[in-house]
C-alpha cells in the first residue's frame, strides 16, 4: 500500500510541474520565431468569454485591451480553464506574448450595496384574482429583500334570480346568477328581446291587429291617391266628371281639395250641357252660297250659315273665309290709262297701256333705253363714247373700274367719266394697261380715286399723263418704267403714293438732288443725304410716300406738319441716324415698317389722330426707351415694337382692341405694361401669338387693378 501511494504522489508531482511550465512558456517575455527569425505573436488570438450575457470577444493581443462590464458585478479575475482555477490577467498576457490561440474566462463577483428598503404593498385577494402579501426590496439595486407570497382567490358569492318571459313590447331573461360580494360584477344573466307584434292586415285607415296579443300595432297604409284624374268636361251628350283621386288599394275617391276629402263618382259628376258642342269644319253646301258644321258628340246637332268673308277681284268669285269655298259672283277691271313715255340712252321707255286699279291686269310694253350715237361715236343725247376698255363692275354695284386696255388701239388714251349705262368709273385696278408701250399720253378722269400698283408700268412710249382731282391713291410702281414719261400732273387729292411709283420716268430722273415732291406728297429723298440733316416739311404736305427716306442714314431729325394724314409703309426704314421725329395731329395711320431699324430713335409721341400703328412699324429701334401712344389708337400691328430692347416702360390706351402676333416680341427690357382701362377691357382685346414673348414684365397694370401675363 504505501508503495502504491508513493507511486501516486509521484504523478500527481509530475503533473504539477508539467502544468508549471506550460504557465512558464505562456508567461515568457520572448516568443518563438521562425526560421527567419520573425515574431510570430500576431498569428494567434485570445477569446474572452466574458460571462456577462453577451457574446465572446477575440483579442488580438496586438491591439488595446478590451473593456468589460456587468450591471452590479466587478471582475474577480481572469482564468485560463472554464472551472475558474488557473488564474491569469489580461496586461501579462499582452507582456509576454502567445504561441498559440488561448481561451480567458471571467469571474465576476456582486457589488456591494448598502440597501435601502422600500416597502412592497400587499393586494387583497378578489374573486377571481390571487392577493400578494407584504413584501420589501432595494430602492438602489433592485435586490428583492423579502419576498411577497400569493394569497389564493376568494371565489364568488352567488346569488340565484328567476327567469321572465319576453312579450311583444317588453324583453326578458333567462335564470341567472349574480356575486353578493361588493365590487364584484358577475352574473351570467342573458336577455330575451322583447317578441315584437306579428301577424293582422293593416288598411288604408287601420292599423294591423297582433295576432300573439290581440293589440293594434303599426301604422294604417294611408291611400295611395296616384296622380290626380283630369276633369271630364261634360258635353251636349254625355256627363262629365270633376277632377279628383282614387286610391289604387281601397278604390275610394276623394276631392281635388286640400284635405282630398273622401266623395263618391255620384257627388263628382258633371251633368250634360246641351251647349257643348264640337263642331267639325264648315262644309259648303252645294248649290248654294251657305255652309254646315256637324257636332262630333251627336250628328244630329249641326249649324248652318252664309258664306260670309273674302275679297271678289276682277276675275276671282270671294273665297269664303270659314269654309274656304268661292261664292258670289267676280268683279270687272277698273280701267286706269296711262299715256307713253320716250326711252333715254340710260332708262327705258314705254308705249301708251291700261291698267286696272284693282289686280296686276296691264297692256303694258316696254322700250328699251339706248345711246343715240353719231358718226364719231358720241351718243348725241348724253356724251358717252365708245373706248373698247375692259370694265369691270364694283362690288358696291353702282361705279366701275377699268380692268384692262381691251380693244382700244389708239395711242392717246382718254378714260371716260362714266360707263355705258352712266355709272361712274372710279378706280383703274392693278396691271390694268401693263406693257401697252404704243400709248402716248393719259387722261384720268375726275370720277377715278385711285390708281392700282404696275397700272401703267413698262409703258415706255408714254409722255404725259394728267390725273383728275378726286384721285387720293397710287399705287406701287403704278408707272414704273416709263421711261419717256416726261410730264405728269398731279392734284392736291393726292395723299398716298405706293413704292416707286414714279420709279425709272423721265420726270423722277430730270428732278434735282433732295426732296423730291409729287403733288402735295413727299415723295423720295434723291441722291446721297449729308449727315446730321434735318427735314421739315413743307406746311400743306397730305402724305409721305411709301419708302420715301428709306435708307436716309444721315437724317437726324424730321418734323411732320398737321396737314400729313399718313405715312407710308417703310417711310424712313433703316434711317439709323434718325434720333427726333415730330408727328403731326392729323396723321391717322402709321404703315408697316414705317421707322423699322431707326436704331438712334430714343423717343416717339403719337398723336391721337394715329388709329393704327402697322406691322414692323418700329421694329428693331433698339434705342427707343419711350413711346407715348396716343388714346384714338385701336390696332398695333404684327411685331410693331419688335426688338425695342431699350424700351423699359409703356402706356396702352383703352382705345386699342387688337395687339398682333410678335407685337412686343424680344423688348427685353419691357418691365413695366400700363394699359388705361379696366382689367376687363383689357381681357377683350384680341391678342395674337407670342405678342409678349421674353418680355420680363409679368403683369399689367390696369385702372382698378393688375392681371398676370
Amino acid at each position: 500500500m504505501k508503495s502504491n501511494k508513493k507511486r501516486i504522489l509521484f504523478v500527481l508531482t509530475i503533473l504539477t510541474m508539467a502544468i508549471l511550465l506550460s504557465c512558464a512558456f505562456v508567461a515568457c517575455d520572448k516568443v518563438d520565431t521562425d526560421k527567419t527569425g520573425t515574431d510570430i505573436v500576431a498569428d494567434y488570438k485570445v477569446t474572452i468569454h466574458p460571462n456577462n450575457g453577451q457574446g465572446d470577444i477575440v483579442w488580438d493581443i496586438t491591439k488595446e485591451i478590451p473593456t468589460i462590464t456587468k450591471d452590479g458585478y466587478h471582475i474577480a479575475g481572469y482564468f485560463l480553464d472554464a472551472q475558474l482555477t488557473i488564474s491569469t490577467t489580461l496586461e501579462s498576457l499582452k507582456a509576454t506574448g502567445i504561441t498559440k490561440n488561448i481561451d480567458v474566462y471571467v469571474k465576476w463577483e456582486e457589488d456591494v450595496c448598502e440597501h435601502v428598503a422600500v416597502t412592497d404593498a400587499a393586494v387583497e385577494p378578489t374573486c377571481t384574482e390571487k392577493g400578494l402579501t407584504e413584501g420589501k426590496h432595494c430602492s438602489k439595486c433592485g435586490k428583492i429583500l423579502k419576498a411577497q407570497t400569493e394569497i389564493d382567490a376568494l371565489g364568488h358569492d352567488l346569488e340565484n334570480h328567476d327567469g321572465q318571459e319576453a312579450t311583444c313590447t317588453e324583453k326578458g331573461w333567462k335564470a341567472y346568477v349574480t356575486c353578493k360580494r361588493e365590487g364584484c360584477k358577475h352574473t351570467t344573466y342573458e336577455e330575451i328581446p322583447a317578441l315584437g307584434h306579428t301577424g293582422g292586415t293593416a288598411t288604408c285607415t287601420e292599423q294591423a291587429t297582433c295576432e300573439r296579443c290581440n293589440e293594434k300595432y303599426g301604422s294604417a297604409l294611408g291611400h295611395k291617391y296616384g296622380d290626380l284624374i283630369s276633369k271630364i268636361e261634360p258635353t251636349c251628350s254625355a256627363t262629365g266628371t270633376e277632377a279628383h283621386y282614387k286610391c289604387s288599394v281601397c278604390n275610394k275617391v276623394f276631392k281635388d281639395d286640400e284635405l282630398k276629402t273622401e266623395t263618391t263618382l255620384a257627388d263628382l259628376t258633371i251633368a250634360i250641357n246641351p251647349n257643348a258642342h264640337n263642331f267639325g269644319e264648315w262644309i259648303k253646301n252645294e248649290g248654294a252660297d251657305t255652309h254646315t258644321r256637324v257636332c262630333s258628340f251627336n250628328n244630329e246637332h249641326t249649324e248652318t250659315e252664309n258664306c260670309l268673308g273674302g275679297t271678289a277681284t276682277c276675275i276671282e268669285q270671294a273665297t269664303c273665309e270659314r269654309c274656304g269655298n268661292k261664292y258670289g259672283e267676280s268683279l270687272e277691271h277698273a280701267i286706269v290709262h296711262h299715256e307713253a313715255k320716250a326711252p333715254t340712252c340710260t332708262e327705258i321707255g314705254w308705249e301708251a297701256y291700261d291698267t286696272c286699279s284693282r289686280c296686276d291686269y296691264t297692256t303694258y310694253v316696254e322700250i328699251p333705253a339706248g345711246h343715240n350715237f353719231n358718226e364719231s361715236g358720241v351718243c348725241n343725247a348724253c356724251g358717252y363714247f365708245e373706248t373698247g376698255l375692259a370694265f369691270e363692275l364694283n362690288e358696291d354695284g353702282e361705279s366701275y373700274s377699268v380692268v384692262g386696255i381691251g380693244t382700244f388701239s389708239g395711242t392717246k388714251l382718254k378714260i371716260p367719266n362714266v360707263n355705258f349705262d352712266t355709272k361712274p368709273v372710279t378706280e383703274i385696278k392693278s396691271n390694268a394697261f401693263y406693257e401697252c408701250t404704243k400709248l402716248t399720253s393719259v387722261t384720268i378722269p375726275d370720277s377715278v380715286t385711285s390708281i392700282g400698283e404696275h397700272a401703267f408700268s413698262d409703258c415706255t412710249g408714254l409722255t404725259s399723263v394728267t390725273i383728275g382731282n378726286s384721285v387720293t391713291s397710287i399705287g406701287d410702281y403704278a408707272f414704273d418704267g416709263c421711261n419717256g414719261l416726261k410730264s405728269i400732273t398731279i392734284p392736291d387729292s393726292v395723299t398716298s403714293i405706293g413704292n416707286w411709283a414714279f420709279y425709272n420716268t423721265a420726270w423722277y430722273n430730270n428732278q434735282p438732288n433732295g426732296l423730291v415732291y409729287a403733288g402735295k406728297v413727299a415723295y423720295k429723298y434723291k441722291g446721297t443725304m449729308s449727315s446730321n440733316t434735318s427735314i421739315v416739311l413743307e406746311e400743306g404736305t397730305l402724305g409721305i410716300a411709301d419708302y420715301a427716306f428709306e435708307g436716309c442714314t444721315g437724317l437726324t431729325s424730321i418734323t411732320i406738319p398737321d396737314s400729313v394724314t399718313s405715312i407710308g409703309s417703310s417711310a424712313f426704314l433703316g434711317c439709323t441716324g434718325l434720333t427726333s421725329v415730330t408727328i403731326g395731329g392729323s396723321v391717322t395711320s402709321i404703315g408697316s415698317s414705317a421707322f423699322r431699324n431707326c436704331t438712334g430713335l430714343t423717343r416717339v409721341t403719337i398723336p391721337d389722330s394715329v388709329t393704327s400703328i402697322g406691322e414692323h412699324a418700329f421694329q428693331n429701334c433698339t434705342g427707343l426707351t419711350s413711346i407715348t401712344i396716343g388714346g384714338s389708337v385701336t390696332s398695333i400691328g404684327s411685331t410693331a415694337f419688335y426688338g425695342c430692347k431699350g424700351l423699359t416702360s409703356i402706356t396702352i390706351p383703352n382705345s386699342v382692341t387688337s395687339i398682333d402676333s410678335y407685337a412686343f416680341f424680344y423688348c427685353t427690357g419691357l418691365t413695366s405694361i400700363k394699359f388705361n382701362g379696366t382689367i376687363e377691357q383689357w381681357n377683350a382685346i384680341s391678342k395674337g401669338s407670342y405678342w409678349k414673348y421674353s418680355v420680363p414684365a409679368t403683369q399689367v397694370i390696369c385702372t382698378d387693378g393688375t392681371i398676370s401675363i
